[in-house]
């Protein structure tokens, strides 16, 4: 009976000490875990950071890019302004092409304005916004534009002698 109860008390320590190991290997891997996440924590902290440091950067370099376009375009004008060759070249053109354009400033952006005439169809006029506009995109308009011009050019009954 004695004997029996020792094998009882054994039995009852030892599944007492195999509980006990369980779980301090379980709060070990708690700890771990918990360790785990602070460091995952402050890295998508860092990661984060970083982010806004980027964005930050791509937003300086976009106005300073749109700066930089606008300063040419403005540099330009003054070409056109006092360098008299220059005149007579965009005078040139807008003969060429029939077509009249300036830049205009705005509070939202500068819009190059213009129109393109033609003899069938009279002028068609354009404004666009050089800020929402990519430069392809208006030069494609644009020669579609002098195109059209020139087809009704191309359609006027000519005169035969």
């Amino acid at each position: 009976m004695w004997k029996s109860l020792k094998d009882t008390q054994q039995a009852a320590n030892d599944e007492l000490e195999s509980r006990w190991k369980m779980e301090c290997e379980t709060k070990r891997d708690k700890d771990t875990l918990e360790q785990e996440v602070d460091a995952l924590v402050a890295q998508n902290k860092v990661l984060e950071n970083q982010v806004q440091s980027v964005q930050t950067c791509q937003a300086q370099v976009s106005a300073e890019t749109r700066q930089a376009e606008l300063d040419s375009i403005a540099m330009a004008q003054q070409l056109l302004v006092h360098n008299p060759r220059e005149k007579f070249l965009k005078q040139l053109v807008q003969n060429i092409t029939n077509m009249k354009w300036t830049v205009e400033k705005s509070d939202d952006g500068d819009h190059l304005k213009g129109s393109v005439k033609s003899s069938v169809k009279g002028t068609k006029h354009f404004d666009y916004d050089l800020q929402r506009t990519s430069p392809a995109s208006v030069v494609d308009s644009l020669w579609t534009l002098m195109d059209e011009g020139k087809r009704f050019a191309e359609d006027l009954p000519t005169s035969q002698s």
